[in-house]
């Protein structure tokens, strides 16, 4: 049987973003829309789009809706996939909110306008939403400063309680997204400027820098090889090596999806990749694509284990049944990690290592943003996610419990 709570309609659309609004405080909220409009401002392209833009998922939307209000347009009409993702955090938010404590509601308000890590307290609400619509009660633990797990669920057959745990991969990358996308902003220009199109694939020793002085150097570094006629092959740098592929820019028309596809396709997981066209009578032309890679290994499973294994000891009550609930950013498939893989194993090591201390961790979850999928006459979110349960737990109930939807 369907929840009651679980489908949201566009005629309520107006409504639930008012209530979300009067929640996080409306002038505080106008405060950092203003913010986020003059950052977007002061910003290269690349910076702005790939990175400011995507650093908060609710900005752009707030943005749309004051617009479409000012001018008297239908909400329920124009709806974009930025507004039906903060439409269904408006939902959620309206229902949960109503059994939060005063301190959890106070938290929730400061920690869903910051810049810095929104997901994170999203994830929060996705997951105590997940177990709502299941019917069980959510319990929130009072915010008193100390280590404690964020709510416990409840139903007649099952009680335990849920951990969430945001863990940015870009935090143990050598090449953190925000600096590549700073960088490639200096980069472009001045290839650009030499008249020239294709790519550029660049291998770092160890670290992208993120001052602008060092990378300005790298760049300049990079233009000096094509001043000198040097546009196709591989070079020792500074830095690490480059391998260009460049050509005298023509002008001709290109097809940019199709490029976007091979270059996401082509580049290492590891790596980050961009590429840049000019617009030339509302077609891309002169496509630069820029890569960047590190020599050195990013560590991101011994971080994910660090920050797990503190979770498990530290925020989970060990006479009751925990699950730890972990948010990672950026991943759009979780698909072959089940089996033989890095991930399967560093959470299963984790479980083994200290497992009389652990016995209690029914299982952690892996999960990764919503992607809004057509379903019928509508769209229905779905997280990419993954369940590895726990081999040395103490309590036997949970043995055939499904953590995740499919």
């Amino acid at each position: 049987m369907s929840h009651k709570d679980k489908d949201i309609f566009a005629k309520d659309a107006p409504n639930l973003i008012r209530k979300l609004k009067r929640f996080l405080g409306t002038n505080k909220l106008e405060g950092k829309i203003k913010k986020y409009l003059k950052s977007l401002e002061s910003a290269g392209y690349l910076y702005a789009n790939y990175y400011l833009r995507n650093r908060h998922p609710w900005w752009d939307a707030f943005v749309l809706y004051d617009e479409l209000e000012r001018t008297g347009k239908s909400i329920p009409k124009n709806l974009t996939e930025p507004l039906i993702f903060l439409i269904s955090y408006a939902k959620k938010i309206s229902v949960l909110q109503k059994n939060m404590p005063l301190s959890i509601r106070e938290k929730f308000k400061r920690d869903l306008i910051k810049d810095d890590n929104p997901r994170g307290f999203l994830f929060e609400i996705d997951i105590a939403w997940h177990f709502h619509l299941r019917e069980f009660k959510i319990k929130w633990y009072e915010d008193l400063g100390e280590n404690r797990p964020e709510f416990c669920v409840k139903s007649p057959e099952y009680e335990f309680d849920v951990e969430c745990k945001t863990i940015n991969v870009n935090t143990f990358r050598k090449i953190r997204r925000q600096d590549f996308y700073y960088f490639v902003d200096i980069i472009i220009p001045a290839i650009q400027e030499k008249d020239l199109m294709g790519n550029i694939y660049l291998t770092f020793n160890n670290r992208l820098p993120k001052d602008i002085k060092k990378l300005r150097a790298i760049v300049v570094e990079i233009v000096e090889f094509t001043v000198h006629g040097s546009l196709q092959g591989e070079y020792k740098t500074t830095f690490g090596e480059v391998s260009l592929n460049l050509t005298p820019a023509d002008n001709r028309p290109v097809n940019f999806g199709k490029l976007e596809e091979e270059l996401r396709a082509n580049k290492p997981h590891e790596a980050h990749a961009v590429i840049y066209a000019k617009s030339l009578h509302n077609d891309p032309v002169n496509p630069i694509s820029i890569t960047c890679i590190s020599k050195k290994a990013s560590n991101v499973l011994k971080g994910l284990r660090k920050k797990l294994g503190q979770a498990t000891l530290k925020q989970l009550d060990q006479s009751k049944p925990g699950l730890l609930a972990c948010f990672i950013p950026e991943i759009d498939d979780f698909a072959g990690l089940e089996r033989h893989s890095g991930l399967e194993n560093m959470t299963y090591d984790l479980f083994a290592k200290q497992k009389k201390k652990r016995d209690h961790i029914l299982a952690v979850t892996y999960s990764s943003e919503a992607q809004y999928i057509q379903k019928n006459y509508g769209k229905k979110s779905n997280y990419p996610g993954v369940v590895f349960r726990n081999p040395f737990c103490k309590f036997d109930n949970f043995s055939q419990y499904n953590f995740l939807d499919k």
